[in-house]
């Protein structure tokens, strides 16, 4: 099973909410462990938002990145 630690969020895309608010919106915390499920439910806690049109979001080594639409 996948589990990976995390330091940071990478925002992009985005005019309308600023990455304070996406970080709220997801429940997400520095330096812990997230599985594929759990940034499976990032994206589903943001596209329930109806703030975007389209979500990708990207794992580089310890950086999710969310790549949104407006």
């Amino acid at each position: 099973m996948f589990a990976n630690q995390f330091s940071d969020i990478v925002l992009s895309g985005n005019s309308k909410v600023s990455k304070e608010t996406v970080v709220e919106i997801i429940g997400f915390k520095k330096n812990k462990n997230y599985s594929l499920d759990d940034i499976n439910d990032f994206q589903k806690k943001l596209f329930e938002t109806n703030f975007f049109k389209d979500i990708k979001i990207n794992l580089n080594d310890d950086v999710i990145e969310i790549i949104v639409s407006d």
